[in-house]
């Protein structure tokens, strides 16, 4: 609860830290040099100035990528909504061609456009804590492209590797973490991620030293939906996310 709050207290008014399961522990935590690193970090939260409705701009004016442009390599993973793989893109232009690394989310043929929208999203965030969405294909097969996180998943670096992350890397984590979901919070429309988990927050690199300061970004917006969208379907709410990972108010619903 301490590390907790320490990270609240870096980013006033935050909401939705406690989705990420991290491990606790006391080091280096009533150092004041310690916490004033983390209130003194740069406050990102209104990185992009407040826009129109997601329908105001029509997020299908932004979908451009040909699936000619694709190159799938490896699978990162698989989910329920979709299969996810690093990539080269490949853009030919007037005078020269681009290829850069990406992340790549193939939707199942038949969740249709629904998902696609809903990942789409992450076109209108522009937030270092918040994983950058590329671009979208218009027509089936439905690919979303984003930017590679070389890390993984905060639940792989718990779970699948050795290295017990130290209190400041804890911290450091919960801090972006909150960072992104402010910014989230904080945009007009507001945007509501609803599946906060360890397997949706990605780091920047592998956390491979106790000394390594790690970079961490919100990902998958695959349930997300604007709180205007959230008002009108509000039904919809109950049941939605990972209920391990659930705030213990949605199961009053």
């Amino acid at each position: 609860l301490k590390l907790i709050a320490l990270a609240a207290r870096a980013r006033p008014g935050v909401t939705g830290v406690s989705g990420v399961c991290l491990g606790m522990g006391s080091q280096d935590s009533d150092d004041p040099a310690f916490r004033s690193e983390f209130t003194e970090r740069p406050d990102h939260s209104t990185a992009s100035s407040v826009g129109p409705t997601r329908e105001e701009i029509g997020l299908a004016e932004f979908f451009t990528v040909k699936p000619s442009e694709i190159q799938l390599d490896k699978k990162l993973g698989t989910g329920a909504q979709a299969d996810v793989y690093k990539a080269i893109w490949t853009r030919q232009f007037a005078a020269s061609t681009s290829s850069i690394v990406v992340a790549v989310k193939r939707l199942r043929a038949d969740l249709g456009s629904l998902y696609r929208d809903r990942e789409a999203l992450a076109l209108l965030t522009d937030h270092p804590n918040i994983v950058k969405c590329f671009d979208c294909t218009v027509d089936p097969p439905y690919l979303v492209i984003s930017e590679f996180c070389a890390g993984g998943s905060l639940f792989d670096q718990l779970y699948n590797w050795k290295l017990a992350l130290t209190t400041r890397q804890r911290v450091k984590i919960l801090a972006d973490v909150a960072a992104g979901m402010r910014y989230l919070h904080e945009q007009k429309p507001r945007i509501l991620h609803r599946d906060l988990k360890s397997s949706n927050v990605l780091l920047m690199k592998h956390i491979r030293s106790k000394e390594q300061e790690p970079f961490a970004k919100v990902a998958d917006f695959g349930l997300s939906r604007t709180a205007a969208e959230e008002a009108m379907h509000a039904g919809m709410t109950v049941g939605v996310g990972t209920w391990r990972w659930m705030a213990p108010e949605v199961f009053d619903h």
